[in-house]
C-alpha cells in the first residue's frame, strides 16, 4: 500500500469514527451547529407560534370555560 493510500484509508476510518461518536452527524454539521449563534427571543417566539401542536394531556388553558348552568331553587 503507497503512503497517500494508507493516509486516505485511515482517514476515511477516523471520519467513519467520528460520524458514529456524533450519532450520525458530519464533523461540518456539528461544527456549524456548536458554532452558530443563539436564536434571539424573535425567532424563538415565532418558532412557538408556528408550532401548533399541543399536549393531549394538558387541558387547553386558554379555551373558553363553559359553565354549568344555575341550578334551579326549590
Amino acid at each position: 500500500m503507497k503512503p497517500a493510500q494508507t493516509y486516505d484509508a485511515r482517514k476515511a476510518r477516523r471520519d467513519a469514527q467520528r460520524e458514529r461518536a456524533l450519532g450520525g452527524e458530519s464533523l461540518a454539521a456539528f461544527h456549524a451547529r456548536e458554532t452558530a449563534p443563539p436564536p434571539t427571543l424573535a425567532e424563538i417566539f415565532a418558532k412557538n407560534r408556528a408550532d401548533k401542536a399541543r399536549c393531549v394531556r394538558t387541558p387547553d388553558l386558554f379555551a373558553k370555560l363553559v359553565r354549568k348552568p344555575k341550578r334551579a331553587q326549590a
